[in-house]
């Protein structure tokens, strides 16, 4: 209690340490992240979603949100059979593109570390254990505010694709 009261009067006298002082609030409190279009590219992925496959059949359900002021997008995905995984996406700015870093719940880890945006849609690339093998992963938004994510591996470094999954991302409807 003495510490307290004694902590109260050096406060209100002014003589605390300048270490222990609260710093000044920053002019500009919005996060940079949110600022920059780069980062904020990939913002049509984030929601609540149920996800179907080829033919309408339900594959899983997906959350995506903005994580660390607006620069970071979390993905928390459970597949129909209760497989669960997730994904961190960012805009790297030093390499000037996207980002992903999947890992799975039974351990399977996926880096895409390459990226490209071709005509509004954002591909993702990642590179196997063989120094041919390529995956492919492409979101596209689509005119009625769903995602299709195109999901296609490479044996051949990318000469010829074949597809693994095709998703379609359909707003989760409110309970």
């Amino acid at each position: 209690m003495r510490l307290q009261a004694g902590f109260a009067l050096m406060l209100a006298a002014g003589s605390l340490p300048a270490s222990a002082q609260m710093p000044s609030p920053p002019r500009d409190s919005t996060p940079a992240c949110t600022q920059d279009p780069n980062r904020r590219a990939f913002d049509f992925w984030v929601g609540k979603w149920e996800v179907t496959g080829r033919g309408g059949q339900s594959a899983g359900s997906s959350v995506v949100e903005r994580i660390s002021d607006g620069c970071g997008l979390l993905e928390s995905w459970t597949s129909a059979g209760g497989n669960t995984g997730k994904s961190l996406s960012t805009y790297n700015p030093y390499l000037r593109r996207w980002q992903q870093y999947w890992v799975g719940g039974g351990g399977d880890v996926t880096e895409f570390r390459e990226s490209d945006w071709r005509d509004g849609s954002l591909s993702f690339i990642a590179r196997g254990p063989h120094p041919a093998d390529r995956r492919r992963m492409t979101f596209t938004r689509l005119p009625d505010g769903r995602v299709r994510q195109h999901g296609e591996r490479s044996a051949d470094e990318g000469r010829t694709w074949t597809t693994e999954y095709d998703l379609t991302y359909r707003p989760r409807a409110a309970p």
